[in-house]
């Protein structure tokens, strides 16, 4: 096969200041700016560059690639992307071994553990979202990117070598196959599992091939005939970029109706920003230019600085400290390009004549010696020799219980997942339903049941509110797919056609959802309720449909003689409670308080009550629960129940915990609310 046409490669000032948007976005979205929502695309629009600049590198010849300039071409990238990487992961173990307590050091390790091995987007992909609340406590969760770039090197590399010996097909036939098979990819796995397609390089495979393809076509005779409309479509590319990432949410990670535009706007301006002098200009600029240059150190060094300042000021690091920090990357990542970045990249172009083995042995000897310590502190529980016998005590048991240490918070009983019952024949007790709350108290339902004979079934799943009939959505183009309304319908007509279940326990988080927003400080998304996809989404509209589609759904229970249980709402905090009550135990660091104010508490709540409340008191099949007030004995409210540590993060409560509300609420209720015990 003839192999492509010689790539032009030359350097363009300009791309440095697509880098340096690119890597402005990303800081800013991360920094907690507003109007930046969209921010986290910059990585994004750096897949579609690496796309560009390895096809430009490996095609600049014309020549099909021999084995020695694919092992050159490895040993050169790897100079380039590693040397600083394994720098910052190990400074970042450092300031972890002073700041972190040992169970978070030992999670600091896993994650220091899978980049050195350049496997942390898989790593991170089998963890909570990108966009999840305990995000900003994992400080090496931007290396994700830099493990599917690294994998696509060496993919890439390979399928040059592999492609230019064999007949047929061409190379941009091969590209255009590798994208449509990535984006289908795409579009079929985000409906299943949105954040496996947002952390692994098949389904991200389509931008680099964009950068590809870009990088094929530049300069070609037909896009000279759009030479005179250059401006015109530079400036609509940069505005399409810009919109992108200011009206982009995290609701959905990898969405393409915002991916997909801003991909194809930088491989626009990739191709015609020759073109245009007035957008090449200000791309060009010294400033700009000067932050991309830099901004692969940029990226390296914020994150890690924004999750130790998450530590150091946890709860709640005040707005002056994000702004210093955000200034004060800068001339940390100049240093870090000048001294590591810089001098390993011209080094490692220095070992053509070595080969790739003798070439790369100092980076494996590092990754060994740097692995090696991370094991050594995963064995021993996250190094708690760092503390004194006291302070280990005070850490292990926070409020002097033998109960709730930090092993009951990663050993406890996790949410179960949704258990449909199918042999509708068997099914003889109590339905619980709900998200992450019913989850929580599920194995506590279900432990009080079993002393009566009752068996217990759960339909809970993670953020789906237990409500038929409606569609729940993020935004206009973001349906909450795993909670369709196709299967909160199946589930309502599930529990409603079997006589055997007699009592349905219905829990969710549903203060945030009446009310419309999350507190500050967390990043959970409430959804809007609707009744069809042209409803406006407004909290009135949501709000009012939500109250008539719970009313609806209970009369349909009571109908079919279910008697209903509606468990209210543990206090949200809006940061990590248990985090908070450990650290403090450890009296290790400056916090603020780990307690909120009952009056804010109570009118957050308010809505939850008093609907809920008025419903109860109307019918005699109706039970609700208030956990509330356990929490929230005196002014404030606090993560603990009878002194003793209740919560696992900012809103799920732990097993013992969900104990003490289900025995003590439980036992309240008239018996005729149970099913007639299993024979």
């Amino acid at each position: 096969m003839t192999p492509p046409n010689h790539i032009p490669l030359v350097y363009r000032p300009e791309l440095q200041g697509i880098r340096a948007i690119a890597v402005l976005s990303v800081l800013l979205f991360h920094f907690g700016f507003s109007g930046i929502e969209g921010g986290y695309l910059g990585v994004d629009i750096f897949f579609v560059l690496s796309g560009f600049l390895i096809t430009s590198i490996l095609g600049k010849s014309g020549q099909a690639l021999s084995l020695p300039d694919l092992r050159f071409f490895l040993v050169k990238r790897f100079w380039r992307i590693v040397p600083s990487l394994f720098f910052v992961v190990f400074l970042t173990m450092v300031t972890g071994w002073l700041i972190l307590i040992p169970e978070d050091y030992s999670r600091l390790s896993y994650e220091a553990l899978s980049t050195l091995t350049f496997v942390s987007n898989h790593f991170f992909a089998q963890q909570a979202g990108y966009f999840d609340v305990s995000a900003g406590l994992k400080p090496l969760l931007h290396g994700w990117s830099l493990s599917v770039e690294l994998q696509f090197y060496v993919v890439w590399a390979v399928l040059f070598f592999f492609v230019f010996r064999r007949d047929g097909l061409s190379f941009n036939g091969w590209i255009a196959i590798l994208f449509v098979l990535s984006l289908l990819a795409n579009i079929i796995l985000i409906v299943r599992d949105p954040d496996i397609v947002f952390f692994i390089l098949p389904t991200r495979g389509w931008e680099f091939a964009i950068g590809a393809l870009a990088a094929l076509h530049q300069g070609r005779i037909f896009l000279k005939r759009f030479s005179s409309w250059a401006g015109v479509i530079n400036i609509g590319a940069f505005g399409i970029i810009i919109t992108m990432i200011v009206a982009a949410d995290t609701a959905v990670p990898a969405q393409l109706q915002y991916t997909l535009p801003l991909c194809l706007a930088v491989a626009v301006l990739i191709v015609m920003l020759p073109h245009n002098v007035a957008i090449t200009q200000f791309l060009s600029l010294p400033f700009l230019a000067w932050i991309g240059i830099i901004s692969y150190s940029l990226y390296l060094i914020h994150w890690p600085m924004i999750v130790m300042a998450n530590y150091l000021f946890f709860p709640v690091p005040p707005r002056w400290l994000s702004a210093f920090l955000f200034f004060a990357c800068f001339p940390l990542a100049h240093l870090l390009y000048r001294f590591v970045e810089e001098p390993m990249r011209l080094y490692g172009r220095a070992q053509k004549e070595r080969g790739a083995l003798k070439a790369t042995l100092p980076l494996v000897l590092v990754s060994g010696v740097l692995s090696g310590l991370c094991l050594a502190i995963i064995s021993s529980g996250g190094a708690p020799g760092r503390y004194d016998r006291a302070a280990q005590e005070r850490i292990r048991h926070p409020y002097q219980s033998q109960e709730t240490g930090l092993k009951e918070r990663i050993t406890g009983q996790e949410q179960p997942k949704i258990k449909v019952v199918k042999n509708r024949q068997d099914a003889k007790g109590v339905a619980v339903w709900g998200d992450s709350h019913a989850g929580h108290f599920y194995g506590a339902i279900e432990r009080f049941l079993s002393r009566k004979g009752i068996q217990t079934f759960s339909f809970s799943q993670s953020s789906c509110v237990p409500l038929s009939g409606v569609i729940m959505k993020y935004s206009y183009w973001n349906p909450v797919r795993k909670c369709s309304k196709e299967k909160t319908n199946r589930v309502m007509e599930q529990i409603i056609s079997s006589p055997k279940i007699t009592t349905v326990i219905l829990a969710a988080r549903w203060v945030t959802h009446l009310e419309c927003h999350a507190l500050e400080g967390d990043s959970y998304r409430p959804v809007f309720f609707t009744k069809g996809n042209s409803d406006v989404l407004t909290c009135e509209n949501s709000q009012r449909i939500f109250r008539e589609a719970f009313l609806q759904m209970v009369s349909r229970l009571l109908a079919h003689g279910k008697k209903v249980i509606i468990m209210g709402q543990v206090p949200e905090f809006g940061f990590d409670a248990a985090r908070c009550s450990i650290l403090r135990a450890a009296n290790s660091l400056p916090l603020t308080p780990c307690y909120l104010s009952r009056a804010k508490v109570r009118q957050r709540h308010k809505s939850m009550d008093d609907f809920f409340g008025t419903l109860a008191a109307t019918h005699k099949d109706i039970e609700y629960i208030r956990t509330m007030p356990e929490f929230c004995k005196d002014e404030f409210c606090r993560p603990a129940l009878e002194n003793r540590l209740a919560y696992k993060d900012d809103d799920h409560i732990l097993p013992s915990a969900a104990r003490f509300l289900v025995d003590k609420y439980f036992a309240l209720l008239p018996e005729n609310f149970w099913s007639v015990p299993i024979k």
